[in-house]
This record gives C-alpha cells, sequence and structure tokens, in this order.
C-alpha cells in the first residue's frame, strides 16, 4: 500500500475545512511521504505543535521555521503525539473548527478550490515562503484532486477507485497465515464493532472473507462491500446493497465468490478481481494455496466454482499505477533506469505501490548475488528508546515488525540495528539488544567472588628424580611432560 493509498480514505472519511486534496499535500510534505522520525514513531503527519495548555502527550524535537525572507532557522519545539494516522487527519481537520482558527484561517475556510486554499495556508498555517506552490505542485504531481469532496454537502462521497482496492490488496501479496502482519489483519477485523454474528476471528480460522473485509477497513469504503468472514453471509449482504451481479462479466475491483464443490451452492471463497484478460479471470485472495497466504490466481470465466460477482460503488477515474509486479521485478527495472534516482525514485516507487527501501535492498541484493528470505523482528519488553534516543510507544512493545534495513552500531550490547515498518509505516530503529530473546553475553573479565587456588607442579627430571627423597604427602610429578604417581619404597 502506497501512503497515498493509505491516508486519502481518512481525508475523506473526516473532511469537514479542508479539501481532501490538500490535506494530502500537506501530509506528504510534513512528514515526508510519512518517513519523518515524528510522523513514524508518533504519528504526527502535519506537524501539528502543542501550545503550553495541552496537556496530551508531547515530544520535544528540533525544526525549521523561516523568518519570512525564505532565510530558515533551527529551534526546538513541542509537538503533538499520536496513536494511529487516523488520529492525526482527525486533530489536523479539527483544528479548523475553533472559534480562533475562525478568524485566523477565514481565507482558508472561504477558499473555493484547492489551489485558493493552498495559497491562503502560507503565511497563516506555515511559515515556508514557497508552500502553497509546494502544495499545488504535489497535488497536481499526484493526481489528489481525484480525492476532493463537496465540502458544502457533508463529504459523503467515498473517493477510492477500483485500481486503488487492487493496489491495495496486491500490496499484501505473499502474506502467510500465522505471520505478525496476517495477525494484524485478522486484529484490524476485530476491532471493528459490532463484529459480524458477534463473532471473533481466531487465528486458525479461514481467513478469506476476513482479508476482503480488511482491505474495506483500510480504505474506509466498509459501507461499499460490508464486513464478514462468512462467504456466504457476504453475499446476501451484496444483494441488499444492490451490488450483486451474479455471474455478468467481472471487472477490475469487482468481488468474486466460488463454491469449491462446483455446484454454485454454498460459496466459500471469496477475492478480488485484478483483471479479465483472454476468457480468464485474474484475481488476488486471502487463505489461498498451500501453505494459506495472500495469492494471485487465474480461473476461465466459464468455470464451475465462481459463484458470482459483486461491483462495489467505487469512485470513478483516477487511476493509479498497477502495484502488479514482483519486488524482484521492479529492481530490475532500477538496474535498467527506468525508474531514475534520488528522491524522484522514491516518490515514482511509493507512487506505485511499492516501498522504496524494500526495492532498494533487493537491487542490493541483484547486484551482490544474495538470495535473501524476509526478516521479522519482535520488540521485547526490555526495549526503552530507539537507536535515535526517542523514548518506544508502548503500543509497539511485544509486536513483531519487517526488517528494511539494518545498520552497524557501537551503543551498549548492540552491534548493528534494525529499521522496523508496518506496511508503508517507518516503526523505528531497534537496538540488537532490545529485540525479543536478545542474550546479553557475559564480561569474560568479570572477576569470580573468590578466586581460584592455582595449583603449580614442579618439573623434575628423570635423573634428578632418583636421587630425590619425596614427602609422602606429595602423590604425583610431572617429568619431561609425563606425569608420575608415587607411592612409598
Amino acid at each position: 500500500m502506497t501512503f497515498i493509498d493509505e491516508i486519502a480514505p481518512l481525508a475523506v472519511k473526516h473532511a469537514r475545512n479542508i479539501f481532501p486534496s490538500v490535506t494530502i499535500a500537506q501530509a506528504i510534505l510534513e512528514s515526508g511521504w510519512g518517513q519523518s522520525t515524528l510522523s513514524a514513531i508518533y504519528f504526527n503527519f502535519f506537524g501539528m505543535k502543542a501550545l503550553p495548555s495541552y496537556t496530551g502527550r508531547v515530544v520535544e524535537m528540533k525544526t525549521k521555521e523561516d523568518k519570512g525572507n525564505g532565510e530558515l532557522y533551527e529551534v526546538v519545539d513541542r509537538f503533538k503525539v499520536y496513536d494511529s494516522m487516523e488520529a492525526s487527519v482527525i486533530d489536523h481537520e479539527k483544528m479548523f473548527d475553533t472559534p480562533f482558527s475562525k478568524v485566523h484561517y477565514k481565507t482558508v475556510l472561504e477558499a473555493k478550490t484547492p489551489e485558493e486554499q493552498a495559497k491562503a495556508l502560507t503565511g497563516t498555517y506555515a511559515t515556508d515562503t514557497i508552500y502553497s506552490e509546494k502544495i499545488i505542485k504535489t497535488i497536481n504531481e499526484h493526481n489528489l484532486k481525484q480525492y476532493d469532496i463537496d465540502l458544502k454537502k457533508g463529504g459523503n462521497q467515498m473517493a477510492v477507485t477500483a485500481q486503488q482496492v487492487i493496489n491495495t490488496a496486491a500490496s499484501y501479496l505473499g502474506v502467510g497465515m500465522y505471520s505478525s502482519t496476517h495477525k494484524s489483519i485478522v486484529d484490524t477485523y476485530n476491532s471493528v464493532k459490532p463484529l459480524p454474528m458477534y463473532y471473533a476471528l481466531k487465528y486458525h480460522d479461514d481467513w478469506c472473507d476476513c482479508f476482503v473485509s480488511f482491505i474495506g477497513i483500510k480504505l474506509g469504503i466498509s459501507k461499499l462491500i460490508g464486513r464478514e468472514c462468512g462467504v456466504e453471509r457476504h453475499i446476501n449482504i451484496f444483494k441488499q446493497m444492490g451490488i450483486w451481479i451474479g455471474l455478468n462479466t467481472p471487472k477490475t475491483g469487482d468481488i468474486i465468490t466460488f463454491d469449491w464443490q462446483g455446484a454454485r451452492g454454498f460459496a466459500d471463497h471469496i477475492g478480488f478481481v485484478e483483471s479479465v484478460s483472454n476468457g480468464r479471470v485474474n484475481t488476488i485472495e486471502g487463505n489461498a494455496g498451500s501453505p494459506s497466504q495472500v495469492r494471485r490466481s487465474s480461473y476461465p470465466l466459464n468455470s464451475a466454482y465462481i459463484k458470482g460477482y459483486a461491483r462495489p460503488k467505487y469512485a470513478a477515474g483516477g487511476t493509479p499505477t498497477k502495484a502488479n509486479k514482483s519486488v524482484e521485478e521492479v529492481a530490475k527495472e532500477v538496474l535498467n533506469g527506468l525508474w531514475g534516482n534520488g528522491s524522484e525514485r522514491v516518490q515514482k516507487l511509493q507512487s506505485a505501490g511499492y516501498n522504496p527501501d524494500i526495492v532498494q535492498n533487493k537491487v542490493n541484493d541483484l547486484v551482490n548475488g544474495v538470495q535473501r528470505t524476509e526478516q521479522t523482528v519482535k520488540i521485547g519488553k526490555q526495549a526503552k528508546q530507539w537507536e535515535t534516543g526517542e523514548n518506544i510507544n508502548p503500543i509497539v512493545i511485544g509486536k513483531s515488525f519487517k526488517v528494511v534495513k539494518t545498520k552497524s552500531v557501537n551503543k551498549s550490547y548492540s552491534k548493528k540495528a534494525y529499521l522496523l515498518v508496518d506496511g508503508a509505516t517507518y516503526i523505528g530503529w531497534l537496538l540488537e539488544q532490545d529485540v525479543d530473546g536478545f542474550k546479553r553475553p557475559q564480561d569474560a573479565a568479570t572477576p569470580a567472588s573468590t578466586p581460584p587456588r592455582i595449583e603449580q607442579k614442579q618439573e623434575i627430571k628423570q635423573e634428578e628424580l632418583k636421587e630425590q627423597t619425596v614427602d609422602v604427602l606429595i602423590n604425583e610429578v610431572t617429568v619431561n611432560g609425563k606425569r608420575y604417581k608415587l607411592v612409598e619404597d
């Protein structure tokens, strides 16, 4: 899932005062595509500062301000700490609701277009003298106006396209049952109340429909596709919503259902239609194959196993680039120069649904001829601070995350640190000593409580031994490297 895919539904869902395109662009600029420490660890995606009267959690960090003439200077300021991206979006929107904001941001709130709003934010929201230019450029480069709604009508449009749904589903390809990401999928499904049939899914349960529902939750479109863990019950929901199309020709974004008995009776599997070509329907499904994971599959359009399709009422247009290539394929394209370099490459990869760090790791592996398996680490209970010095949020303690980078360090008991990610969000640099199960090496130089007694054996030449009178208390000697037992004559 790209950063835009993750934040866009939230910007639309909570829009009241600010155009979603402007909100998304602000988050991109303020958080560096979600990679800044403030956003990755403290979920503050808009640089929201804490006033002296603020009683919530805060973190002090260095930031740069503009004197008003383009000259920057560095200050230390207090920033708000949130528990989630959504909480950050909600507070950003709420900021424009206060009596002070109605006056201070009067031109912002009266703006009739995203461009007008971006210009009005310069000098009021941000000190950066070219803030509006950056916002407008970001909106245009990433087609963010596709998410905009009529704020005066309450913002009830579900501005998520079919292709965005497929891109999001594709970002989970390869996720296996019982993995940390699979458990996160199940946990997210169970977190939305009331639960369908009041049943909390277990990690060992079939999870194909949980995956479909999870994608809807992540994108904020549960009202378009419903939530269920039972496929037959989900079909009934589709019919009630008026989106069940039966066996009509499917298209990208449709939801496909199956009856593995081949009788088109009781449905027992479900997934998303990624594409239709050459008489076949190509899908992305959770709980597919052996071992169970998120996989691509393909079936003849007339397959007896297909029971029918649902067609949610997604937003039209705004088709992003498909994230349907493997990381290795993209890495090879990077080596061939197809994705550009530096920040240009990073933005192109993120917009296309790929994590730049994961792609770069694969590029490095291809160059060095390395075959690598995905690594995850679990944050141990002993962990207190990230390698960079910030406090670790207690909510991540005991959880496992994917490693996208490692680096050498020399801190306390750690020789390396791991950069952890959760989906598209960077969590932080974890020291080796804070990994669950880490055992600190014993210091060999530490003296024992009671010094050991050292016994010395005397070397005696054989000819000298014959003339020696040996005390009977000595029962062993070493001569020319050999030990001899002594007895009384």
